[in-house]
């Protein structure tokens, strides 16, 4: 996880930081944390299933991710473990919605390119 504190290495920050190394371990129990969090917003109608589900799904990816290479944590720049779980959700939402979009661009053009044929 990022070190933002740590340039000379002997600093009181920097050593602070470093305890940072034991946040990563807490990964397992956040993720679990956020899908009951995200069963819940559902049960009180803030989540559709599909909403609940879709979530769930990119918090798996994300913990299945970090057992298969747990370095992926390390390269982050976020300051702490749940930090790091809400920015990799973003992205994968991010590059979900930028695909669904292309993709529905392309639906849209395809019934005016079969019009031509």
């Amino acid at each position: 996880m990022g070190r933002p504190f740590c340039f000379g290495g002997g600093s009181v920050l920097c050593a602070i930081q470093r305890l940072a190394f034991f946040d990563k371990q807490l990964l397992e129990a956040d993720i679990e944390g956020s899908l009951a969090y995200a069963r819940a917003l559902e049960r009180a109608g803030v989540f559709a299933r599909k909403k609940r589900i879709s979530v769930e799904r990119g918090l798996r990816r994300i913990l299945d991710e970090n057992r298969q290479n747990p370095e992926i944590i390390d390269r982050s720049q976020a300051e702490d473990v749940h930090t790091y779980v809400e920015e990799a959700l973003k992205k994968r939402w991010e590059l979900w919605r930028s695909n669904f979009i292309r993709a529905e661009a392309e639906m849209t053009r395809f019934p005016r390119i079969c019009a031509f044929i």
